[in-house]
């Protein structure tokens, strides 16, 4: 099973995503990637952002929690609230495969091929304003995604 911590930036009732090409088909990714040994997951997530995008974030909340299976591959998707950055995100390209950033409005999210498929259940966690975790608002744990890959 691969752990990937990701990362949920939202500006100007937009979400910050990585583009990427699979077979022809735009995908898109939260930022986010795979733990260095030792390293928390919270850690992780600053440190990827610092790499690809050139950010200094602070890791909030985790927000909600997801399988893939694809092929022989397991991935535990963990979506954390980055509440606030330092530094406007470019791609830094020697540190991603990425093939760019984009800024999704939040009203077009459901458009859009994301990794892992999440968008109706993340928009409409944005929307509502529960993106920071309390007693009344736990993470969502949304099981196994059936994710389209091309």
């Amino acid at each position: 099973m691969i752990i990937r911590p990701s990362a949920c930036i939202v500006r100007d009732e937009e979400l910050l995503a990585m583009r990427y090409s699979y077979g022809g088909h735009t995908r898109y990714n939260l930022p986010g990637g795979k733990p260095d040994p030792g390293e928390t997951l919270q850690d992780t997530l600053v440190r990827e952002l610092q790499e690809e995008l050139a950010i200094t974030a602070s890791c909030g909340d985790l927000m909600m929690v997801a399988e893939t299976h694809v092929a022989e591959r397991h991935v535990l998707h963990l979506i954390f609230h980055v509440p606030s950055y330092e530094g406007e995100p470019v791609l830094v390209p020697e540190n991603t495969s990425c093939l760019g950033i984009d800024w999704i409005p939040l009203a077009r999210l459901q458009e859009k091929t994301l990794y892992p498929e999440v968008q109706s259940q993340l928009g409409k966690k944005i929307r509502s304003g529960s993106v920071q975790a309390h007693r009344d608002n736990f993470p969502v744990y949304l099981g196994n995604i059936f994710q389209t890959w091309f």
